[in-house]
């Protein structure tokens, strides 16, 4: 699998397209946006500068949390989001989103301009386009060993 991943560099992936909303939108505006652009993610500009991302975790917590939905889109974001170049190969991407558990990361040119955002989902199926045999004969819980030899 090293010598594949190895072989891509993060642009040759199907990219989300890099949805952005302005710096002090309200919450509510902002996942309505999301319901209708069916993305998981959204950053946040600040004139020229991307301050910010949020995505359907952030909203998960959310839930949990006591806060209005008409406070502005940064108070509940993740401020400075790890991002990476578009000319990353695909396998220190992966690297990266494990370490830093980031399942959306923006991908930007060298010229700051940002090209779209990479999925854990891209990833995955990749992988499973490349490795179908492996993916697709998974158990449904990886660490549960079957009670009887036909597993059910």
């Amino acid at each position: 699998m090293d010598e594949i991943l190895d072989d891509y560099k993060v642009t040759q992936l199907p990219l989300n397209k890099g949805l952005v909303v302005a710096h002090g939108t309200k919450i509510h505006s902002v996942l309505q946006f999301m319901r209708e652009q069916k993305t998981g993610c959204i950053l946040i500009k600040k004139g020229d500068k991307y301050t910010g991302i949020f995505t359907e975790h952030d909203f998960v917590r959310l839930l949990f949390e006591k806060h209005s939905w008409d406070k502005s889109i940064e108070d509940v974001a993740t401020p400075n989001p790890w991002v990476i170049q578009s000319d990353m190969h695909l396998k220190d991407a992966i690297v990266l989103m494990k370490e830093k558990n980031i399942r959306h990361i923006p991908v930007f040119e060298k010229t700051e301009s940002l090209v779209g955002v990479l999925s854990v989902r891209s990833v995955i199926k990749l992988i499973a386009e490349h490795f179908p045999a492996d993916v697709m004969n998974l158990p449904p819980r990886l660490h549960k060993d079957p009670k009887t030899p036909e597993g059910g």
